[in-house]
Formats: C-alpha cells, structure tokens, sequence
C-alpha cells in the first residue's frame, strides 16, 4: 500500500507542471521537476514488484526521467503535436 504514495505524489507533481506550468517555468527548473515526478513513479512502479533486484532499483527511476525529459522535448518542439 505504501508503494502507491511516490507514484501519486509523482503524478500529481508531472502534471501541473506539463499542463499548467510548462510556458511559466524555466526551461531548467521544468526538466527538474519532469525528472523528479518521472523517477517518484519509477520508484513506487519497482516497489510493487515482487522481488526486484538492485540493478532494477538504480534503473527504472532513472530511465523513466531520462525518457520523460525526452518525451516533453519532442512532443511540444517547434510546431510539435503538443503545440497550440
């Protein structure tokens, strides 16, 4: 049950932060948080698995970020489909 906490918590910061705040923010400060909000929900998806190793632990908030940061780049880029 504790587990679900990181991956609200998360949520709730990736998307005001992709929604509301995205043109109000410093490029910086919006990756920051896009990172931090991507890796709380890393940490509490392998905390609800079953015997999840240590390697497992280390990569899948950090991948998560890294992808999340990759994916709000290419969506709102230039005339991206994220555009209005």
């Amino acid at each position: 049950m504790i587990w679900w906490v990181p991956i609200f918590v998360g949520a709730a910061l990736l998307i005001p932060v992709t929604l509301v705040l995205r043109d109000r923010l410093p490029a910086l400060m919006r990756n920051l948080c896009l990172a931090l909000g991507a890796g709380l929900v890393g940490i509490g998806a392998i905390g609800l698995q079953d015997r999840a190793s240590a390697v497992e632990w280390v990569l899948v908030p950090s991948v998560l970020a890294a992808l999340t940061i990759l994916h709000d780049r290419l969506l709102f880029a230039g005339e991206g489909p994220g555009r209005i």
